[in-house]
């Protein structure tokens, strides 16, 4: 034990030495640039060396993250930009002028573009993209046409900034560095490189360098920059198990976990039915519409018709603004974002073998599983993850093409809700006798943008009267009036069925019509209204009804296996016990015994015998 506490004083002293240096360094250069200048305008002749050219991209980048619309400037984001590119432009400037001016717009028209494009996806999602977002190009080019792209005040600054740089590249003449400059630095590539490599989550002279701050994407991103960002998701992108993962009290848990959950039937459902509704989010949350007409008038009605045999709600979700298979992954395999990096997407990217889910429940129970997605079969890579979580089948736009291309079963060029649900029908209708169903609908009308419009004008008047606004709260109104048929529906059948409908997440690209940023908040009740969605369990035979304000997404199937009669696996008890004792967990907070908003840099030893649970499920 004091072994390694010297050998980590040893460590800390040598990154010590290593920060001072570099602090010097950068002083050192910024006094170079000034006294370059100094003697440009002396001489009347203004040479500009690389460093102007370095302050020049680094402030683009800076421009674009941080906006001028923005009042958020941190000296550490500038810090790290200039650092960063002081490295790469060391290098370049060693090239002949021919292949360095070649280089040096490749990689500034580079860092332009990703700047450009991690601004957009900021704007139309609330939170910037990582480097597992690579792996969903596809998904990202399938809805690229629902959205407006025009360009806004700091894109068109950052431009002309790029602009200047390039014709100072080809006009100016850069001074060659003395020898002595020359090592020193190449000493600087050095310590810089080790810099880069150990710096994640290391304290140096400036304290904490990067912004790990997982819980708190764009708050990262302000604090590091692009650059320091996808540094930092780059170190933090492998799944591996907790440093402290405890298998054995794992184990003693599940061996001695019963079931909880307070909610159950003795009648055991022949159809089950489970639908994750696209971007389906009430914003009386968190703002005062004052509308013309309710928009989720069948979700609100306290009605009796409306309320028989159901159970309504507020599922709490970690995605925001978009990422869609998080929602999935929680609702299908019941872990919690919580226990993950900011950049994880368990569902595209971790599901690489078999993996026990709601479907791999309902399967070993003798259903036939069938995934119903009418949009791109390869999204979020779901044509993968599917057939690992127990689906015998994947109903997808590739599939029924005819049927959505049909217009009368359009929206915004979408299948409908509406549409989408007559195929569940038809799908249970020409089932086998005595076949039991479990059917899991992730629809895609209410999916972003909202700029075109479809002629639904019911909703016409709000304290918000933006026509993209109107838009969305027509089209999740005619979902609201798509679910409430869907429950009638089902009350006409003779077979015992359980209907889930849940939303996934705040639509992308409205939240900020309230000009409030979950991001920036500390855990808490405010905070938590941004991922607060709505849900409906119904079935046609008796359970008690119930209203429940706030629950996890990840127990939401939990209650759906009670009301459909089946014995729950040891996994499904342990999950229980959370939905008793911790009703409320996201991404981003819990609420403890006592009531207690907690941050998800705090995790109590209860939890972590669930995030060991999550680990185990997806890496063993």
């Amino acid at each position: 034990m004091i072994e390694n506490l010297k050998v980590a004083s040893f460590i800390h002293s040598v990154m010590l030495v290593f920060g001072i240096l570099m602090i010097v360094g950068l002083i050192y250069f910024s006094y170079c640039l000034f006294t370059q200048i100094v003697r440009s305008i002396k001489h009347k002749h203004f040479e500009l060396n690389l460093f102007t050219g370095l302050s020049l991209l680094s402030a683009i980048q800076i421009f674009v993250v941080e906006g001028l619309e923005n009042d958020r400037f941190y000296v550490q984001t500038v810090f790290l930009t200039y650092l960063f590119n002081l490295l790469i432009f060391f290098i370049i400037f060693k090239f002949p002028k021919v292949i360095r001016n070649i280089l040096m717009i490749v990689y500034s028209g580079f860092w332009l573009f990703y700047s450009l494009t991690e601004r957009y996806v900021i704007l139309f999602r609330g939170k910037p993209y990582y480097i597992s977002d690579l792996e969903n190009l596809s998904t990202a080019r399938s809805v690229a046409n629902n959205y407006s792209y025009a360009p806004t005040l700091s894109m068109l600054f950052s431009f002309l900034l790029f602009v200047i740089f390039i014709i100072i590249l080809f006009t100016c003449d850069f001074r060659k560095n003395s020898k002595a400059k020359n090592i020193f630095g190449w000493i600087l590539v050095v310590l810089y490189t080790t810099f880069f490599i150990y710096l994640p989550s290391n304290t140096l002279v400036l304290g904490t360098i990067f912004d790990v701050r997982m819980y708190q994407e764009i708050l990262m991103i302000h604090h590091n920059g692009y650059i320091g960002n996808l540094y930092v998701d780059f170190i933090t992108n492998e799944l591996k198990y907790p440093v402290d993962y405890d298998e054995e009290k794992l184990d003693k848990a599940l061996e001695s976990a019963s079931d909880l959950n307070p909610y159950n039937s003795d009648i055991k459902a022949v159809n089950v039915i489970c639908i994750l509704e696209e971007s389906l989010y009430d914003f009386n949350l968190v703002a005062d519409l004052n509308l013309n007409k309710d928009y989720l008038e069948y979700f609100h009605s306290t009605e009796k018709n409306d309320t028989n045999n159901s159970i309504k709600g507020y599922s709490v979700v970690s995605a925001y603004g978009g990422g869609t298979p998080n929602s999935e992954y929680e609702f299908l395999v019941g872990g919690n974002l919580f226990f993950f990096e900011q950049s994880s997407y368990p569902l595209a990217k971790y599901i690489l073998k078999d993996t026990s889910s709601l479907a791999s429940f309902y399967k070993d129970n003798g259903f036939k599983t069938i995934a119903f997605h009418p949009f791109e079969r390869i999204n979020w890579h779901r044509e993968r993850a599917y057939p690992y979580l127990g689906f015998d089948e994947y109903i997808s736009e590739q599939d029924i093409s005819e049927y959505i291309d049909n217009p009368d079963n359009q929206i915004r060029g979408l299948l409908s809700d509406e549409a989408d649900f007559n195929y569940i029908k038809k799908i249970i209708e020409e089932k086998n006798d005595g076949e039991k169903l479990f059917i899991y609908n992730v629809t895609i009308s209410n999916h972003s943008g909202y700029e075109e419009s479809f002629g639904d004008n019911e909703i016409q008047d709000s304290n918000y009267n933006l026509d993209y606004f109107n838009n969305y709260l027509n089209l999740a109104k005619l979902s609201d009036r798509a679910i409430k048929d869907l429950c009638e529906y089902i009350d006409t059948l003779d077979e015992p069925t359980v209907l889930c409908v849940f939303g996934d997440h705040i639509p992308g690209s409205l939240e900020n019509i309230i000009e409030k940023s979950p991001d920036f908040m500390e855990a808490s009740n405010e905070k938590l209204q941004f991922y607060r969605t709505p849900f409906i369990i119904h079935t046609n035979y008796d359970i008690d009804e119930d209203y429940i304000d706030n629950l996890s997404l990840s127990y939401l199937s939990n209650i759906v296996v009670s009301l459909s009669g089946y014995e729950k696996t040891k996994e499904q008890k342990l999950l229980s016990y959370y939905l008793v004792n911790y009703p409320i967990i996201h991404k981003y907070e819990y609420v403890d015994k006592d009531g207690n908003f907690i941050g998800r840099e705090n995790i109590d030893d209860d939890l972590k015998v669930w995030r060991d649970l999550t680990y185990r499920q997806l890496l063993e």
